[in-house]
């Protein structure tokens, strides 16, 4: 069937030469950046969280000569320490004299929730640390050890729901084998609920990340059941920690693994490292919440791919918020590791804005990522030194203007805009069809009207000028759709 429109060809022909799709033009802007370095040795950010007043970071420094956690609370439209918490922004536990981490952190109105591990050396017996802290003035509400072996263990990521607060990571069932672990605790005193300790292949499992919804817990990383290092993907019952759904994804015959888990009311993404080409390249996927199954329309067969550079790129962290998913980590452009930064539509995995940075000459990580409607909050490591050092930097949402514009005689439509999506207005008309064409008159998408209002989903569109056709009643409606991003 031929395109419907040609009494619009010379608006198409206009739109054409006016706005092409330029999906590489879309940047995020930086609001503002901030570098810390505490010490002479490496002192890493490595997780990061937002409430209304203010961002939390969590990491360690090595002031003491030895790792010590380091959490920071810093303005949200500065980037400025918010001095009442802490030492002037700054709360610092040094719980032994070995390494101790802070890898995980997490706030509701009650507090903010930190996870790591302590006593980290050789030979030692490493374990689980967590605790909460007044959002305030970082004061000491309540602090847990989990001791399950008496080999090395360690935390990786913390995750909360009104329940209570589910931790991750690894359990040493020797020195050669660690095995995935799971924990439920309560959140006034951080008293154990449940524990699961899984052993999947006798040869390292970890779990990466964990996030929640209403109808369980999420946990992600890697295995080595299939031989060779994979993803593992599970789901677990809220109330009891029982294993719901396991799924194995492993796209190649290197070590593949899954950092950074979301999730959405549509399903659970899944972002991590594919070594299925000669490097690492990004991956994410988006799954089922009830079976764990891939979805078809995220990407191709749910699964989309990123390889910005010929060598190692690795996405680390991953939120979603107001209907857009945020993705960073890092990619090799320069021939060294630099920050990277994307936005995604969660329904089709498009991306919407994508930027690099890269502050120093050697290994620099974006190792975690929140948003608010206000922006965008990376948190990770650069090294301008020779030694790594704090960075943390807010960036705009990279938001997206959509203009429309009638067309056809009494094709006035009302619209608004939530986030990345168009929803159009239209009271009176509740059957028929709504098709978008791109600027070369190719179909963008086409989607049933729905009853009063429609929403288009704009993220994953390249800026450009589009037509907008609804047929309803037997008559057709042109508006002209601009989409631009800033």
């Amino acid at each position: 069937m031929k395109t419907p429109f040609p009494c619009c060809l010379a608006l198409i022909i206009y739109a054409t030469c006016l706005a092409a799709p330029n999906p590489s033009a879309a940047q995020f802007t930086s609001t503002w950046d901030h570098a810390v370095d505490p010490s002479s040795a490496d002192d890493d950010a490595n997780a990061i969280t937002v409430d209304p007043t203010g961002v939390f970071i969590a990491g360690f420094d090595a002031v003491n000569g030895d790792k010590r956690l380091r959490i920071e609370k810093r303005e949200l439209a500065t980037g400025m320490p918010v001095l009442n918490f802490g030492q002037s922004g700054v709360v610092n536990v040094d719980p032994t004299p070995s390494d101790d981490v802070a890898n995980g952190i997490v706030t509701d109105a009650t507090g903010v929730y930190v996870t790591g591990s302590e006593m980290i050396c050789l030979g030692c017996d490493t374990k689980w640390y967590i605790e909460k802290r007044d959002a305030v003035n970082g004061g000491l509400v309540w602090s847990q050890n989990s001791n399950p072996s008496i080999n090395p263990d360690g935390s990786n990521a913390i995750a909360i729901d009104a329940t209570g607060v589910y931790i991750c990571g690894t359990v040493g069932i020797s020195f050669f084998n660690w095995a995935w672990r799971v924990e439920k605790r309560t959140l006034n005193t951080g008293a154990l609920i449940w524990g699961h300790t899984l052993d999947v292949s006798n040869l390292g499992d970890t779990p990466y990340s964990i996030a929640v919804d209403a109808t369980g817990v999420y946990t992600v990383g890697f295995e080595y059941s299939t031989g060779n290092q994979a993803w593992r993907i599970e789901k677990r019952d809220l109330a009891t920690g029982t294993v719901l759904w396991a799924q194995v994804s492993d796209p190649g015959t290197a070590d593949d693994f899954a950092t950074a888990v979301a999730t959405h009311p549509s399903g659970i993404l899944v972002a991590g490292a594919d070594l299925s080409g000669p490097s690492a390249q990004w991956r994410i996927e988006k799954r089922d919440t009830a079976s764990g199954a891939l979805i078809p329309s995220f990407g191709t067969g749910g699964v989309v791919v990123s390889d910005p550079s010929s060598g190692p790129d690795e996405p680390w962290a991953m939120t979603i918020d107001h209907n857009e998913v945020f993705v960073s980590g890092f990619d090799d452009l320069p021939g060294n590791r630099q920050w990277r930064i994307e936005k995604r539509d969660p329904f089709t995995g498009g991306v919407a804005c994508s930027t690099s940075v890269n502050p120093g000459t050697g290994e620099d990580r974006a190792l975690a990522v929140a948003a608010d409607t206000s922006g965008v909050y990376v948190a990770g490591t650069d090294v301008i030194s020779a030694n790594n050092e704090w960075r943390m930097e807010k960036f705009d949402r990279c938001p997206v203007t959509v203009s429309v514009v009638p067309v056809s005689p009494d094709a006035a439509l009302a619209t608004r805009q939530d986030g990345s999506s168009l929803i159009l207005l239209h009271p009176n008309m509740n059957e028929g069809t709504v098709v978008l064409y791109g600027p070369a008159g190719r179909r963008a998408m086409q989607a049933s009207l729905g009853s009063g209002e429609t929403i288009i989903r704009t993220s994953g569109l390249p800026t450009g000028i589009y037509l907008l056709q609804i047929r309803s009643a037997g008559r057709v409606y042109n508006h002209m759709v601009a989409i631009a991003r800033h």
